[in-house]
């Protein structure tokens, strides 16, 4: 099977009517343990001789484009969660998104799919990226409907909510700590009255 069709399977399983048929939430966003090892153990030789291959020798199709985008954004975070590596290769999946969207690769994918295209703007700490972030799955929002709609509801909340916290502080206060950044003040007390830290 070739890598990128081994990822989305993993990912996503079976997709009917643009979202997939089983419930995903404990892989996509619980942190717990054991996902994070099953995502090192049957991802991580892959994701390590990925770095070293030019990003343009990948197929311009939108499903390699969101394979290598999960792999780069997505799984590191998994694998080497709570240190400064889950953010190394960030820039990678960035790269994937932003030129994908150049290329309309996203229309081309399911709603629930481009959820995930969409991520490392989400992930980034860019105020231009964010905002874009946020009208992308806006238009998710407006794009579907019944169950589906009401997802992507959840999804563009997200967004803002990533978005505000780059709003006020320039950048996500909870990667502080790993990238070795001195925090503000304002950053310490909104961590210390529970600010967000997305399972970092």
């Amino acid at each position: 099977m070739q890598i990128h069709r081994e990822i989305l399977d993993f990912w996503f399983g079976e997709i009917v009517n643009g979202d997939v048929t089983s419930d995903l939430n404990k892989l996509w966003w619980s942190g717990q343990p054991d996902i994070d090892a099953t995502i090192k153990t049957r991802f991580e030789e892959t994701l390590l001789k990925a770095n070293l291959e030019d990003l343009s020798s990948w197929e311009a199709s939108a499903e390699h484009y969101l394979a290598f985008i999960i792999l780069f954004d997505q799984f590191p975070l998994n694998i080497y969660r709570k240190t400064r590596k889950a953010y190394d290769l960030a820039g990678h999946g960035l790269e994937l998104c932003l030129t994908g969207l150049d290329l309309g690769l996203d229309q081309k994918l399911a709603p629930i799919q481009r959820v995930f295209f969409y991520l490392p703007l989400e992930h980034s700490e860019s105020l231009d990226h964010q905002n874009r972030s946020v009208a992308l799955f806006k238009q998710l929002v407006e794009t579907t409907s019944g169950a589906l709609k009401e997802k992507m509801r959840g999804f563009h909340a997200f967004a803002v909510e990533h978005r505000d916290i780059v709003a006020e502080f320039g950048r996500f206060p909870h990667r502080n700590a790993v990238l070795e950044r001195t925090p503000t003040a304002a950053e310490v007390a909104y961590l210390e009255s529970g600010g967000k830290r997305f399972g970092q």
